[in-house]
Parts: structure tokens; C-alpha cells; sequence
């Protein structure tokens, strides 16, 4: 293959919406051996052209090239007999499945004979797919019980799997791969993007710019549709990156320390003895309104478990919750939203929001009494709401009435997260991640709101995405490892921690 012909180009890319335009004439290519870092602010574009390279949206305008020759991509059917395969930052494994089982999904017919699928077949040819990202697992695995990490090397093995079938360098799209690895699972991960380059093409695409200009070869950056600037890591900086970006600097009090509230009122959740499946050890703990608590250790630490099982998604073996003195019978996540408690789940797509309804519709659900009138839901006060909100937040988004799906994955978020805060019978949020996935000025925008929130007395509980975070953000910082509590560290904002001040009680 000529290494001056791109693997992977498109040429003055425009897709139009309704009252809106997503990409204003995009131009980028890719080469085989090549790391290519795609940057900008959540709406500036990125899955947008990412759901045009794997054949869901199509173009309203421009070209698609591989290996130079123009391609209509009708489908993901399409993209992937081309190579192009995408591993997308929410997962796409069905959990229910076996790694073996998800490897092959919808490729069944190659390991047919007379109707029959074979497994032995299936299970030699994943044992073989799973080599190169360096998962040494019984393929017959249900999925569900895997990591979040090895959940994404199966991902990854799946789009290496796409490109042996097209009989070309695969050209792999990595959506957000890093966005909840820290320590060894990042170098890890780090580690076979590195691999993956010698006979594949990678967009690499993350809001950590750090790790940007660490993997990528060249980075392009989008904002508000338009190819801004391509530079190489080389001579750019992180602040250089931002500035890009969002064409203006951001504050230096990222985190909003100088806000943080040091005067907290009374204990608005008390937790006694927690015991859920994911933790060895039973948690106490208390949270006071006006402050944030962060709950932070590494992948199976329990923070998930604990956040699960004060709201009731988890079902608990032992404990008692309290919420502003009254003890909470709460059993699913309907009874502790009815107590007050606001719930933000690390999975936005699949647990906190409902994709086919509109954006206004989201928003308003968890509190749909609060905008009734003689039983009758007030549109208007709904919208003025909705409008509110999605200005307070920076939402893009071309109305109020749009799918959710059709927002951009950081705009999901802070749609998620603004249904809780809309109503002032909110007593405790409940926070997995909030940040994730968001570019560094729509981070900002949720840090504001916290803040915002403990003014008016909600206690946080915070599972952050990075220690930095936790630290910036929280008043107090509980460590778990393996399942039991290690440290509870504090962190005014006049003498915050440093990171590796968790990371020895972390490890």
C-alpha cells in the first residue's frame, strides 16, 4: 500500500439538522501507522463525524475516501466490510453475552455448518482475536462479569476482528477509551494503542489533552463544526490545546475552590453499617448540606457499590440510611428520589436518561408534579424551565423539543444532571462521574453547578472521574480498596491534598 495515500480521508464533510449545522465543510485524512488525535468541545462536531465514518448518519455534503477511492457508506455493515470499526466510550457488549458470543455477533454465519453455529470454531477464533490486546480469559465468559477495562479490550478485539474480515489495515475509531482508567489500566491501555499503530490507522479522541499529545501522531481540532487547527504534539502545550478549543482562557480556579463552603448546615444523609455486593466490609458515613464528600479508589474499589446502594439500585445486605433525622426505607431508585436524593449514574445512555424522548421531557421528569396544574402538566412552565436550564448550562442543542439522542454525548450529561437540580426539594445529590466525557469548559459549567447546589444546602455525594477532581471538589475524601474504607482524608480549600496523598491508601 502507498503510505502517501491516506487509509482514511474526507473532504469538505457538511451535515445539516434542522436548525442546525453540525460540520461546516470538515477536512481530515489518516495514514496506516498513524495515531490521530480529534479534539473539541462536546457539540463542536466529533460524533457527528464519527457517526458518518461508521456508516450511521450520512452526509449532507462532501466525501468519504478509502485507500482514495470515494465511498457511500449506507450502513455500519458498510464502514465495517471497509475496516472502519469504532469502540464507543458507553460499550457496545451486550452483558448477557459471552466474550465468544459478542466477538462474532452478527459475523455467526462464517462459523455456520448445516444451521448449527460451531463452537469450538467460535471458541479457537476468539481465543486467537483476544492474543493481541492481552486478555488471557476463557472465552465462554459472560461479559457482565468482566471489568470496565476488559470490557474495552473486547471492544478493541472486536474492531481488530473487523479489520482481518475486510482483508485491510482496520482503521479504528477509540471513543473516550481512557475516560474512567487511571494508574496501571491506563498505561495499559496506553500500551496497545502504541501496538495497535503498527498495522492499523487510530483516531484517538479524549478530553484528557494530556494523553492527546502523549499518543497522538497529529491532532486536529474541531469547534462549532469547522476544522480550527491541525499541530503536532510536538510543539503544542495542553493550554495550547484548550485555547483552540474554546477560543478564550479558562479561569484558573477551575474547581471553584474559592467557593467551596467550609459552614455546613445539618446532617442531610446519614449512613450506617452499608453492606452491598461489592463492598467486604460494612461503610458508616454522614454528609452534612453544604458539603461535598468524594468517594474515590480504583476499578472494583466499592465506590460504585456504595453510590448504588444508597439510592437503591443495589440491592443491601445490611445498613441503615437516614435522611435529615427521618429514617429512609428506600429499596429502589423511585423511593430515594421521592426522599429528595438525586441520582446521576456513570451510565448516562443506558441508565439516566430516555434517548427517544425530547430534551424538555428529560429534564422534567424526575419532578413532572411540580409543573401539574389541576392534573395537568403546564407545557409552558415546562419549557420555561427547560429554557432556563439549558441556558444555565450551555447546552447545544437547536431547541428544547429534540430526541435526546440527538444531543451530543456531554450534552446528555448535563441534561442528566440538571433534572435533579431544577427543583429545590433536592437533599442529596448523588454524583457517579458527572464530568465524565465533558471537555474542559462544559466541566466547568457542572463544577459551577455543584457549587451552586451546596449554596443552597444539598449535600454532594461524589464519585469523581479523576483524583484532581475529587480533590478540587470535595470538603472531605473517603478512600475504598477492595471493598472496605481505608482513609478519610480532609481537603479545605486552604490545604488541599495532593494526589498522592490518596494514592498510597488507594494501592
Amino acid at each position: 500500500m502507498n503510505s502517501q495515500v491516506p487509509i482514511l480521508a474526507v473532504r469538505d464533510l457538511v451535515k445539516e439538522y434542522p436548525g442546525t449545522v453540525a460540520l461546516a465543510g470538515v477536512s481530515i485524512e489518516l495514514r496506516v501507522g498513524e495515531v490521530l488525535g480529534l479534539i473539541g468541545e462536546n457539540g463542536a462536531g466529533k460524533s457527528t463525524l464519527l457517526k458518518i465514518l461508521t456508516g450511521v448518519e450520512a452526509p449532507t455534503s462532501g466525501k468519504v475516501l478509502i485507500n482514495g477511492e470515494i465511498m457511500h457508506l449506507r450502513g455500519v455493515r458498510d464502514a465495517t466490510a471497509k475496516g472502519i470499526g469504532m469502540v464507543f466510550q458507553e460499550q457496545s457488549v451486550i452483558p448477557n453475552l459471552t466474550i465468544a458470543e459478542n466477538l462474532f455477533l452478527g459475523r455467526e454465519a462464517a462459523l455456520t455448518r448445516f444451521g448449527v453455529i460451531r463452537r469450538s470454531k467460535r471458541r479457537r477464533l476468539a481465543l486467537q482475536a483476544l492474543e493481541p490486546v492481552g486478555i488471557d480469559l476463557d472465552p465462554n465468559t459472560v461479559v457482565e462479569d468482566l471489568t470496565f477495562v476488559q470490557r474495552q479490550l473486547i471492544e478493541i478485539a472486536k474492531v481488530l476482528l473487523i479489520g482481518q474480515s475486510s482483508g485491510q489495515a482496520p482503521v479504528v475509531l477509540l471513543d473516550e477509551p481512557t475516560s474512567v482508567l487511571e494508574g496501571d489500566d491506563l498505561e495499559r491501555l496506553i500500551s496497545l494503542i502504541e501496538k495497535l499503530r503498527q498495522d492499523s490507522a487510530v483516531v484517538f479522541i479524549s478530553h484528557r489533552l494530556d494523553e492527546v499529545l502523549r499518543i497522538s501522531d497529529r491532532v486536529y481540532v474541531l469547534r462549532d463544526g469547522e476544522v480550527v487547527a491541525e499541530c503536532r504534539p510536538e510543539g503544542a502545550t495542553e493550554h495550547d490545546l484548550h485555547l483552540l478549543m474554546v477560543g478564550a482562557e479558562h479561569s484558573d480556579d477551575y474547581f471553584g475552590i474559592e467557593r467551596q463552603r467550609s459552614d455546613f448546615g445539618p446532617v442531610r444523609l446519614r449512613v450506617t453499617d452499608l453492606l452491598v455486593k461489592g463492598m467486604r466490609e460494612p461503610l458508616s458515613f454522614e454528609l452534612r448540606g453544604g458539603e461535598v464528600v468524594a468517594f474515590v479508589g480504583t476499578e472494583g474499589s466499592g465506590t460504585e457499590a456504595v453510590a448504588r446502594g444508597v439510592v437503591g439500585v443495589s440491592e443491601r445486605s445490611s445498613g441503615k440510611i437516614v435522611i435529615d433525622g427521618a429514617p429512609a426505607a428506600i429499596r429502589r431508585p423511585s423511593d430515594s428520589a421521592k426522599l429528595g436524593i438525586g441520582y446521576v449514574p456513570s451510565e448516562r445512555k443506558t441508565d439516566g436518561a430516555l434517548l427517544s424522548l425530547s430534551l424538555r421531557e428529560n429534564l422534567t421528569l424526575a419532578y413532572l408534579d411540580e409543573f401539574a396544574t389541576s392534573h395537568m402538566v403546564s407545557r409552558r412552565r415546562e419549557r420555561a424551565a427547560t429554557k432556563e436550564w439549558v441556558e444555565r448550562l450551555s447546552v447545544k442543542t437547536p431547541g428544547i423539543d429534540v430526541p435526546m439522542r440527538s444531543l451530543s454525548g456531554g450534552n446528555q450529561q448535563k441534561v442528566v444532571l440538571a433534572k435533579w437540580l431544577l427543583s429545590n426539594r433536592l437533599r442529596v445529590l448523588v454524583a457517579e462521574t458527572p464530568s465524565r466525557g465533558l471537555d474542559v469548559g462544559a466541566k466547568a459549567d457542572v463544577y459551577e453547578v455543584i457549587r451552586d447546589a451546596a449554596d443552597r444546602g444539598v449535600g454532594v455525594m461524589l464519585l469523581a472521574d479523576t483524583l484532581e477532581e475529587a480533590i478540587g471538589l470535595a470538603n472531605r475524601i473517603i478512600v475504598l480498596r477492595d471493598g472496605r474504607q481505608t482513609a478519610e482524608i480532609e481537603a479545605p480549600a486552604s490545604a488541599k491534598p495532593v494526589p498522592v496523598d490518596l494514592i498510597e491508601w488507594m494501592v
